[in-house]
């Protein structure tokens, strides 16, 4: 009897032990904000019970990513069974008690407007019984002295009585006012007691207990990003000041409290997988007679293949929004007839990006693989924190050598492209405006600042001054005076690729002279920028027709036309400045309309594009003219005017 005893009862500890579950309250240590989307890392401390037990991390983002959660025990003797992400529903238990409050509040006004209410049926019974007797005289009449006192009688009663009546509906009023008021505010703050949050259900193994387990999540939330903005200040000389902020944003539905900021040029929701090369076929779709089985209305019919070309056997095509499906055959055709004209079908297969188009004749369909799928690696057995503060699981034994050779490899990669960095003739160490750590990958840029940052969610945007360059850049004045009658001064960045620039908007100062607005857009093809600072009133660029060298005639059937223009640049500045000036000439779309070149002194000519450059070296209060010239024959069946 008592083995027998001892035997439910050890079942009956495992089963507890089985179930037993454990809230964890992690902190959110460091956030890495990417151009679109953001690394949230929390830690804690647990104890890990003998046996198999469930911990509960709770108070999570609703926003997050679940096929992104990585969950790292820094202990091998702990093994991670499984780890699961639900949705839960938290109450706020602040505006938990306000609304209990407010409950009692409404039953006290309840019971109040009762009496007042209660209280307005007695005045109106006291005035209605005071009226009614009003004639109380008897057969021989009141006196003089009775009739005043009767009339001051009834005055002082009937005011009374009226001015209690005022009261007391006031006083109901202020009551059925603060009642409506009351319910206003509870529907208004009904949704924002109860809110969504995120729960990681993490099964641990232990054959013993373990005491101060660390204990690392981390996870991306799409809701969250940062964009660069500049301010640029530049003079005549080469120098330029070019100060790197950002400005970071997030609503996650949780706040990040005095967390390790990092801001990654990186973009984690963009693949990174190489897009493979297919052979192009003519005509890309194949086509396929109606099933000889197909009658009546609303049939759909076709075709589903891979990005390969190769047919997928076994997909599901369903009806959407009813339970109405087939799936393809043996050689990828399917037929559905559908309850609706105008029906969408939605086509999914296991490792693929499920699709939803328009059901129709010879449908011809191509599923993508779903890389998110085949990235995602869920995590089992033993783990340990990673180095460098990043968290993740990781296996024992050779593929742990095998992981930690490659971090290894990852940053003595980061430091040989750092030192390429400084041996460069254009990059200078940026001064940085707070503490933090420029680190260079292969992929990208990361800005690990060294100060906590607080960013709420939903909350205005973050401006974080981080760098200011001093670039030896180019500076050239650029004159088009076809377009525009003012020069330009333009930046040339050389090398900008160093400077890890994303697209976002610049402040443009000259000689500390505000200019505006402009777009920093990096074309990663080149290796230098150009940058237009603004315009340079003290440089003057005019340009005008020469009249008398300028003609158009008609011999025969063909017009010949000579346009002939001078350009005036003249340098008002007190230093010499160079000017790279641009016109350009047409070029004949056809064969019977012939172009020529007449005068074009001094300047470099493009013919495929028509262009011509005039590198003008200007001393102070110098100008100088170009000409251009040039002859169009075309014949007199073309209506349009040469200019």
């Amino acid at each position: 009897m008592k083995r027998t005893l001892l035997i439910i009862m050890t079942i009956m500890l495992s089963a507890l032990q089985l179930v037993a579950q454990n809230d964890v309250k992690t902190n959110i240590d460091s956030v890495t904000v990417y151009v679109s989307g953001a690394i949230v890392n929390r830690s804690a401390k647990i104890t890990v019970k003998n046996g198999t037990t469930t911990y509960l991390l709770t108070d999570l983002s609703s926003e997050l990513d679940k096929k992104s959660v990585r969950v790292g025990i820094d202990n091998q003797n702990v093994t991670i069974v499984s780890v699961n992400h639900r949705l839960d529903t938290k109450e706020d238990a602040e505006k938990k008690k306000l609304r209990y409050a407010a409950d009692r509040r409404k039953e006290v006004i309840k019971d109040s407007v009762t009496i007042l209410n209660a209280k307005l049926d007695v005045i109106e019974e006291e005035r209605n019984l005071i009226v009614s007797n009003n004639k109380i005289a008897g057969q021989n009449g009141l006196t003089a002295e009775q009739l005043d006192k009767m009339a001051q009688y009834f005055r002082r009663e009937l005011s009374n009585l009226e001015s209690d009546r005022i009261k007391t509906e006031k006083l109901l009023k202020k009551y059925t006012d603060e009642y409506k008021q009351i319910v206003q505010n509870a529907n208004n703050t009904a949704k924002e007691i109860s809110t969504m949050v995120s729960t990681v259900e993490l099964v641990l193994k232990s054959d013993r207990e373990i005491n101060n387990v660390n204990l690392t999540l981390n996870y991306l939330v799409p809701t969250a990003s940062w964009t660069p903005f500049y301010e640029v200040r530049a003079t005549e000389t080469s120098a330029l000041r070019l100060g790197y902020n950002a400005r970071v944003r997030q609503s996650s539905k949780e706040d990040w409290n005095n967390v390790k900021l990092s801001l990654s040029t990186g973009n984690p929701s963009v693949s990174n997988t190489r897009p493979e090369f297919f052979t192009m076929y003519l005509p890309p779709q194949r086509r396929y007679t109606k099933p000889t089985s197909v009658s009546g209305k609303n049939f759909a019919y076709g075709h589903v293949v891979d990005e390969n070309g190769d047919d997928l056997i076994g997909c599901n095509i369903v009806e959407t929004g009813t339970a109405n499906g087939t799936i393809s055959d043996i050689n990828g055709q399917f037929k559905l007839q559908t309850k609706s004209p105008n029906a969408n079908l939605t086509f999914s297969f296991i490792g693929y990006e499920s699709q939803t188009i328009r059901s129709g004749e010879n449908m011809f369909v191509i599923l993508k693989e779903d890389t998110r799928q085949l990235n995602d690696v869920v995590i089992v057995g033993y783990g340990t924190s990673r180095k460098g503060g990043r968290s993740g699981g990781r296996a024992r034994g050779k593929n742990a050598a095998i992981q930690m050779s490659a971090d290894e490899a990852d940053e003595v990669a980061e430091v040989e492209i750092q030192d390429d960095f400084m041996r460069s003739n254009y990059y200078v160490e940026p001064e940085k405006s707070i503490p933090m750590e420029i680190a260079q990958s292969f992929s990208a840029t990361e800005f690990r600042i060294d100060i906590p940052y607080t960013i709420k969610s939903g909350d205005r945007d973050q401006d974080v001054n981080m760098l200011e360059y001093n670039i030896n850049a180019i500076c050239q004045y650029n004159a088009t005076p076809r377009y525009s009658n003012d020069v330009y001064l333009v930046a040339q960045i050389p090398e900008c690729y160093r400077y890890s620039l994303l697209p976002g908007t610049a402040n443009l100062y000259l000689n500390n002279i505000y200019q505006g607005e402009t777009e920093i857009a990096p074309d990663h093809t080149r290796d230098t920028l150009s940058l237009s600072i603004g315009r340079d009133k003290a440089i003057s660029v005019s340009r005008q027709e020469v009249k008398n060298s300028t003609s158009k005639s008609l011999i025969g059937g063909t017009y010949r036309v000579v346009k002939t223009y001078e350009t005036t640049v003249r340098n008002n500045k007190r230093i010499p400045v160079e000017v790279i000036l641009e016109d350009q000439y047409p070029i004949a779309k056809y064969t019977d309309i012939k172009v020529s070149l007449v005068e074009s002194i001094g300047a470099q000519v493009n013919t495929e594009n028509g262009r011509l450059t005039w590198t003008l070296n200007l001393a102070p209060g110098e100008s100088k003219k170009v000409r251009l010239s040039y002859e169009v024959k075309y014949p007199k069946s073309y209506s349009f005017e040469v200019e």
